[in-house]
């Protein structure tokens, strides 16, 4: 069973893959890093609801 920032995670990446966005062009519009980014598309990091 999938933690709820996996599903998170992929719901993410799907909207970012749609877009034709990089994961590095989401981390510098939201400020973070790209290692940062891709944390929590893997589900690894908890998102800020901020971001």
């Amino acid at each position: 069973m999938k933690k709820l920032s996996e599903k998170i995670g992929e719901k993410i990446r799907l909207v970012r893959e749609k877009q034709n966005l990089t994961q590095q062009s989401m981390a510098d519009e939201l400020g973070i890093t790209s290692n940062g980014y891709g944390k929590i598309e893997r589900g690894d990091s908890a998102i800020n609801l901020d971001k």
